[in-house]
């Protein structure tokens, strides 16, 4: 009854079509947009290096360890682990049930802190790699685009401050480096100078570590609080390494490593990773949005982000965007619009010539308002509009319209014999049995 009121009463009518469009125009421009559907990660990695120790030595010692700490979570379905020359790979699966996994990789994480000193000695601590979900939203490169050779880390430092931008963006919820070199000080011993003041390389290297120590320097003690001490002795610059003294001649002079040593600052060799952009090095510089966001705009303030870093760089670096999900997610709802008008046109067309024009303007104004209604839902209960949720909603919009034109010409059929299109229900009452 109630249903026929509505369909009856026109002002009623036009008043929730008119709700229903703006719902659902207000919904699709702000409904999360992404290019995939948010997957629960359910795997991780844990990685544990032991340099110099055969295959066999690494599973006995730490692949064995590792397992048997994480089989203590009752979240775990399945252990695997894969254990090499150097280096030990255990690969988690969690149970089908567990929805959130963030809390289960963080107790995994507090487990494998607490074998750290169970391992052999020379064998690195564990990681943890769960960081497997969805794609970044952006990703770009610094290259070299100038005269001479290639500045690995010049870009790196570059590399780094991108990085920390992207990470003080509002709605970025991660940020990665690949490619990232790792810096270090290299001392070039002078073999004569070495030989004449009767030092190997041993010992100079032993006179390094000792000027790096960190050891205690005694403590401050006062009525209230006790403090430890240190000695400021880091040897983070190549001035500071220069200077670290070796031992003091005859004459009382002091003689220090720049003496019989040059150094420098230079990229780690061998790299641990390297990104090729163009089969010339460089760094890379991953983002990736909130999920709660809308890609188009989380990557126009990326963009500009970006834009204005360029603006600040030297002339021979680049910032190149490999990777914008934006476009990919443009095409998609570009696509479902063409849809939608491709199948406004050909229901229009076809039943116009099938059924009259009533019919066919019925059927065709149902299939926007369902698309309304559907982004409304899709509002109330938090689904974003992605590949996923984008084909469901093309599928929904066929059934839908096929169903539109079966009604239609059903009541059609009626209304052509004769019959009213909507009937009152006949009212019988029963008292003891016999009807009235």
């Amino acid at each position: 009854m109630k249903a026929v009121q509505i369909i009856t009463n026109t002002r009623l009518l036009i008043l929730m079509t008119a709700l229903l469009i703006v719902s659902g125009l207000a919904a699709f421009s702000s409904l999360p947009r992404a290019e995939d559907p948010i997957i629960s990660n359910r795997f991780a990695n844990v990685t544990t290096s032991f340099p110099g120790a055969s295959a066999e030595r690494v599973e006995t010692l730490v692949t064995e360890v590792v397992e048997n700490k994480l089989r203590e979570l009752s979240e775990v379905k399945l252990l695997s682990s894969t254990s090499r020359p150097g280096i030990s790979i255990v690969t988690i699966e969690l149970k089908d049930d567990i929805t959130e996994p963030e809390p289960v990789w963080s107790k995994a994480r507090d487990k494998l802190s607490d074998i750290i000193t169970v391992l052999p000695k020379g064998s690195g601590a564990p990681d943890l790699d769960s960081d497997h979900t969805y794609a970044f939203t952006i990703i770009s490169a610094l290259t070299w685009d100038g005269p001479g050779d290639i500045d690995i880390l010049t870009l790196g430092r570059y590399a780094k401050e991108l990085a920390k931008r992207l990470r003080t963006l509002s709605g970025t919820e991660f940020v990665d480096e690949y490619g990232m070199p790792k810096e270090e000080m290299q001392v070039n011993l002078r073999t004569a100078d070495t030989a004449a003041f009767g030092h190997s390389s041993i010992n100079i290297g032993d006179s390094l570590t000792g000027a790096d120590a960190k050891n205690s320097a005694g403590q401050l003690v006062s009525d209230f609080a006790r403090f430890g001490l240190e000695i400021e002795s880091e040897l983070d610059s190549i001035e500071r390494i220069k200077q670290v003294p070796l031992m003091v001649d005859d004459n009382g002079h002091i003689i220090r490593l720049e003496d019989i040593a040059s150094v420098t600052r230079r990229a780690r060799t061998p790299e641990n990773e390297m990104a090729l952009i163009d089969g010339e090095p460089g760094v890379i510089v991953a983002a990736r949005m909130a999920p709660e966001l809308r890609v188009d705009q989380w990557t126009a303030r990326a963009m500009d982000v970006i834009d204005r870093f360029q603006q600040e760089l030297p002339s021979n670096i680049k910032v190149n965007v490999l990777f914008d999900q934006q476009g990919y997610t443009t095409t998609r709802l570009v696509a479902l619009g063409q849809s939608l008008l491709i199948g406004f046109s050909l229901i229009l067309i076809v039943l116009f010539v099938t059924l009259g024009v009533r019919a066919a303007v019925l059927v065709a104004i149902a299939l926007p308002l369902t698309s309304m209604f559907t982004l409304s839902l899709m509002k109330m209960t938090g689904i974003p509009i992605n590949q996923m949720s984008v084909t469901g909603l093309i599928v929904a919009l066929g059934i839908m319209v096929d169903n539109a034109v079966v009604m239609v010409d059903t009541i059609q059929s009626y209304r052509l014999k004769g019959k009213l299109a909507l009937r009152q229900p006949s009212m019988h009452y029963h008292i003891c049995g016999y009807p009235y």
